[in-house]
């Protein structure tokens, strides 16, 4: 989470595939396909992300 604050806006992955591949990657969940999804969805759920069509909106 810190890393995404972190992360300029412009910089942010702008689409949902983007962001599984960032957090696949910064939280080391290469071979976890589960808690890969786990995560998404919990950003989700706790409103720091909104998914919008093929986009995605940031409310950090």
């Amino acid at each position: 989470m810190s890393h995404l604050k972190a992360v300029a806006n412009p910089k942010r992955p702008a689409k949902p595939e983007s962001l599984k591949n960032y957090i696949k990657s910064h939280l080391q969940l290469k071979n976890d396909q589960v808690r890969q999804e786990r995560v998404y969805r919990q950003l989700i759920t706790d409103g720091v992300v909104k998914e919008d069509g093929e986009k995605l909106k940031y409310c950090l």
